[in-house]
């Protein structure tokens, strides 16, 4: 069974449902500890030399082979599933809107799989997407006002609860999204990276660079303030220097709406995609499995 059959399964348990370490054991160490470094290392400190990229893929290496030999206990993960889940970011510089694919872990809530056995129960002529659409739909998705499912911290649990969690992959669109997705819980386990001393003199560096643009935002304000003292407000009206251009602002504002819509496309598929995991663990239920 190839894996793109795997997920396409109208009726599965939770035990047929990899773990992440399963998932870390069976995937091409090269390919993942490439996408680590790709995805995310290079955001921390650049693309790397040929010397330290080489410290870097053995640094992985060994704490995938880590990953990888750990005991799990059986029961650990048995309510958690980790998903992949959409974003997208507006980058002010480049105004460019950047496509980010992360590992979500969201529980795998009884309440929620019962009432959906029910709902089946009670229609059971009625088509699978009939179901899916109920279990998603605005009333059952947010009971409490909240976001649904809710998202799991896991960046500081231990390596053992992690790796012992479901994921689901289905609705992926080929191998290099689901290589992402391993190498965004990956580096999520890590704490963000795996040279410390590196990450963290890289957020000293951003915290410098904050406190440098404040003092130099509030040197331009009084800058700003003084010219108009001096009567620069008056000739900037009658040049027409007055106001920006809004020919970038205007841009910038429609490329946030067309940014807002996108993300909320993207948690409305999120969440269709964990209806129809809870949907499918139901069918096997119903099934007597």
């Amino acid at each position: 069974m190839t894996s793109s059959h795997f997920w396409d399964q109208e009726s599965l348990s939770r035990t047929s449902v990899p773990t992440l370490q399963e998932l870390l054991r069976c995937c091409d160490e090269d390919l993942l500890i490439r996408v680590i470094i790709d995805e995310h290392a290079v955001l921390v400190d650049g693309p790397p030399s040929a010397k330290r990229r080489c410290t870097m893929q053995k640094r992985l290496g060994k704490t995938l082979a880590t990953m990888r030999s750990l005991s799990l206990k059986k029961k650990a993960g048995r309510s958690r599933v980790m998903l992949p889940e959409e974003t997208f970011v507006l980058q002010g510089r480049t105004g460019l809107i950047k496509r980010c694919l992360s590992a979500s872990l969201v529980p795998l809530d009884k309440n929620v799989l019962k009432t959906c056995v029910n709902s089946m129960a009670a229609n059971a002529n009625a088509p699978a997407e009939a179901t899916v659409a109920e279990c998603s739909s605005p009333s059952f998705a947010f009971p409490n006002g909240e976001e649904w499912p809710v998202r799991l911290e896991y960046t500081t649990d231990p390596w053992e609860k992690t790796l012992a969690s479901r994921v689901w992959l289905a609705g992926t669109r080929c191998s290099r999204e689901r290589y992402l997705v391993l190498a965004s819980a990956v580096w999520e386990m890590t704490f963000f990276g795996f040279e410390y001393e590196r990450v963290v003199a890289q957020q000293a560096q951003n915290r410098a660079q904050k406190l440098l643009g404040v003092n130099e935002a509030n040197a331009v304000s009084e800058k700003a303030d003084q010219a108009d003292a001096g009567g620069g407000c008056d000739l900037a009206q009658r040049y027409g220097l007055a106001c920006p251009d809004p020919f970038e602002s205007e841009y910038r504002t429609c490329l946030a709406e067309r940014v807002g819509e996108l993300n909320r496309q993207a948690r409305a598929d999120f969440r269709l995609r964990y209806s129809d995991l809870v949907r499918k663990l139901a069918n096997d239920q119903k099934n007597g499995g």
